[in-house]
């Protein structure tokens, strides 16, 4: 909603993850979250909402984060052994699909329709795909996409009920 609103992440050389944020077009940053030390928890993923200023979620290795104030605090919202990629929904602006593996493990795909307060699995386990990205359909409501190490798998009905297309490479 701002474009002087920037995102960024990652981990450090000694595997400590952190969150940074600049409200000035990139002209300073800061950090609105770090690891501290608790494992090797890298924000993979952050995506800020389309259309409400100051909410994000962040995903790392085996949780997702959310705030509402850009930073200045945090809730974990999903805990689940995997490394998360994050996108909202094209055309509801209260859902976002968030998935991911483990490494070298089982995938999964969850949905959230209340503006990434609670989740539910919209794929159990896709067992035993690597994920290497979420992405949902900015111009079909309720699809989203999973890129696996066997190609893409399309999600439609907005994860209920399940609804999981596989497709070896990518589908038009």
């Amino acid at each position: 909603t701002n474009p002087q609103v920037i995102w960024a992440g990652g981990e450090t050389i000694i595997f400590q993850g952190y969150t940074i944020l600049s409200e000035n077009g990139g002209a300073t940053w800061k950090t609105v979250w770090d690891s501290r030390f608790i494992g090797d928890n890298q924000t993979s993923d952050i995506s800020a909402h389309p259309t409400i200023a100051g909410l994000a979620l962040t995903g790392h290795e085996g949780f997702l984060l959310r705030t509402t104030n850009n930073g200045t605090s945090f809730q974990e919202v999903l805990n689940v052994p995997v490394r998360f990629f994050i996108d909202w929904d094209g055309g509801n602006d209260e859902r976002v699909y968030a998935g991911g593996s483990p490494n070298g493990g089982t995938g999964q795909v969850f949905v959230s329709r209340n503006l990434g307060n609670t989740w539910c699995s919209i794929t159990g386990e896709l067992a035993p795909l690597y994920i290497f990205r979420v992405e949902a359909d900015h111009d079909r409501l309720g699809v989203a996409y999973a890129a696996t190490d066997d190609g893409v798998h399309r999600f439609h009905g907005g994860g209920l009920p399940i609804c999981l297309d596989s497709r070896l490479g990518v589908d038009n």
